[in-house]
């Protein structure tokens, strides 16, 4: 199972910086929410943390491999350190 992580993440929008310092996990195989308020960030941190939006400092990391070290476009069950999921059988 794949672990995500982020150390001292920041993101910014033009120099105005939305999530500042943030370090966080989410567990594996635990159900994680993330909520706040319209406009806190909720949005730009999936998207630092899904490598869409570029970090202005900090890392995210899968299984403690910094992100960058994984391809884009590739679900986590091809990378890799992680273990894939058994598919269901039919029937």
């Amino acid at each position: 199972m794949v672990q995500l992580t982020a150390e001292n993440l920041s993101l910014a929008y033009d120099g105005a910086e939305v999530v500042r310092e943030l370090s966080m996990a989410i567990p594996p195989r635990q159900i994680s929410a993330l909520i706040g308020a319209n406009g806190s960030g909720k949005s730009t941190l999936l998207k630092g943390l899904a490598r869409v939006m570029k970090p202005k400092a900090g890392a995210v990391y899968l299984d403690c491999r910094p992100s960058t070290a994984f391809p884009r476009g590739k679900s986590p069950g091809n990378w890799p350190c992680s273990r894939s999921v058994p598919k269901r059988r039919k029937g």
